[in-house]
């Protein structure tokens, strides 16, 4: 009998995603949630910060509006170069059993 450990789960759950592409999830996960996260949270602290000072510029807001997307793209990228090699080790090591 065969045994399905935890990490065996989770690369199956990343065949199922990596199915729907890498544009799909670099888009999806990278720039949509966590840019989207970032840009969101690093602006309501600059507002705050802004209030609380009482000299808000519009310069940070653009700034964590831009910085936040672009890096959920990089970080989307990073994640799926990651989980695509190790799912393909897991894969041939899979085959090999």
């Amino acid at each position: 009998m065969e045994t399905c450990s935890k990490k065996d789960d989770s690369l199956e759950e990343w065949g199922v995603t990596r199915q729907k592409g890498k544009r799909h999830y670099v888009w999806c996960f990278g720039v949509c949630w966590w840019g989207g996260i970032q840009a969101l949270g690093w602006t309501g602290a600059l507002i705050i910060q802004g209030i609380l000072r009482g000299n808000a510029h519009w310069a940070p807001f653009l700034f964590a509006l831009i910085a936040g997307p672009a890096g959920g793209y990089l970080l989307g990228r990073i994640n799926w170069n990651w989980y695509e090699r190790k799912y393909l080790a897991w894969e041939a090591e899979k085959r090999l059993q």
